[in-house]
């Protein structure tokens, strides 16, 4: 499995590799393998990979609320930062499908600077579903 970094927010000033999560009804779980999305600061827009709708070719696909998705990804990023930080996804429910990237407001609650958080899809077994977080270096605005 390929390995991957996570860029922290600068409060935590340091950089950690953050394990991949898989995420069954509100619960998630650490891969064994540690794995994350390398941060790109690109477009602050969500490209045209951000989609509701799942690929055509017959890919598993799977339907969450948003809120659940967030949640998840503040599990995740509390155990490697060691506080909670506030995820935005939005109010509406998503199709997540393998290779799916979600972009996502983090309010940091040290400062109150908003990063954006790029939440990628990387397994779908069923209900559960791993993905891969990416905060990015430098503050929205």
């Amino acid at each position: 499995m390929p390995r991957r970094t996570l860029a922290l927010l600068p409060a935590a000033a340091l950089l950690l590799g953050l394990a991949a999560c898989s995420f069954e009804i509100g619960d998630v779980e650490p891969s064994e393998e540690p794995t994350s999305a390398e941060s790109s600061a690109a477009d602050q827009q969500p490209s045209q990979e951000e989609s509701s709708a799942p690929p055509t070719d017959g890919a598993q696909s799977l339907a969450i609320e948003a809120s659940r998705l967030a949640e998840a990804s503040e599990d995740a990023l509390e155990a490697q930062l060691g506080y909670r930080p506030e995820i935005d996804c939005g109010d509406v429910n998503i199709t997540i499908y393998l290779d799916r990237m979600t972009y996502c407001d983090l309010i940091d609650p040290v400062d109150g600077a908003e990063y954006e958080v790029t939440i990628t899809v990387t397994n779908i077994e069923g209900e559960q579903f791993e993905f891969d977080i990416a905060v990015d270096d430098v503050p929205q605005g």
